[in-house]
């Protein structure tokens, strides 16, 4: 199990990316439309992504929590 934690990147580097390289042929209605989705599809990964840490966070937790109920009766 990895134990990676996501980090997203920054809008602004992005849309810093876009205004630098604008294709002129399209209009700037559907550029901005393009980059929406695109970035719509950027962010849908990195839910993903977070959704995928959560688990692990979740399963290292249930761990800890097994681990205590242990100690307890131990010390019982």
């Amino acid at each position: 199990m990895s134990s990676n934690v996501f980090i997203p990147r920054s809008p602004i580097k992005e849309l810093q990316q876009f205004n630098s390289r604008h294709d002129s042929d399209l209009s700037l209605t559907s550029a901005r439309r393009k980059f929406l989705e695109d970035y719509r599809r950027k962010v849908v990964e990195q839910l993903k992504k977070f959704e995928e840490t959560l688990e692990k966070i979740d399963h290292k937790f249930d761990l800890f929590k097994q681990l205590e109920a242990a100690e307890q009766q131990e010390s019982n």
